[in-house]
């Protein structure tokens, strides 16, 4: 089956080190990442390998993703493989610094695309639709950072 990366980015005025802590503060992403619930399911000594679980809920749709981090380069990236039946693929959280208080934060979900061609099709047509929760995901995270007293 063929994969699509689709990226989503939003520069921040912040720190690449405040930026990074927060994404990977996985609890905190449900403040962020619309309509979903993140819990960290495993007290692993490092931070790879830890577990997480997202439950994202619109009206009566409920979909389950469990999660495994794979990688963990601190300050710069996280790599995280979705384990569970229906959510699959790869996610990255890239922090790109480009000044002392501005960054870059890049989300990509590297994911196969069921149904061949006419899956790819489907995407290319629903992608503005798709793309809306990430989007407000994205600005909600930047002004929860840059509103935050705690990072100037």
């Amino acid at each position: 089956m063929k994969t699509v990366t689709l990226t989503f980015k939003i520069t921040i005025l912040a720190s690449q080190r405040d930026v990074f802590d927060y994404v990977s503060d996985w609890e905190r992403q449900s403040d962020w990442i619309m309509f979903t619930t993140v819990k960290r399911l495993s007290d692993a000594t490092s931070q790879d390998d830890v577990n997480l679980l997202a439950i994202t809920k619109f009206g009566p749709i409920k979909l389950v993703d469990t999660m495994v981090v794979t990688d963990w380069h601190p300050y710069d990236r996280i790599n995280i493989e979705h384990t569970g039946r229906l959510v699959l693929g790869r996610g990255v959280f890239s922090v790109k610094e480009i000044s002392k208080n501005t960054c870059e934060f890049i989300w990509q979900e590297i994911t196969p695309v069921p149904f061949g061609l006419i899956g790819r099709a489907g995407l290319a047509i629903f992608m503005p639709l798709f793309r809306m929760p990430f989007d407000r995901s994205l600005k909600k995270l930047k002004f929860n950072i840059e509103q935050s007293p705690s990072v100037k």
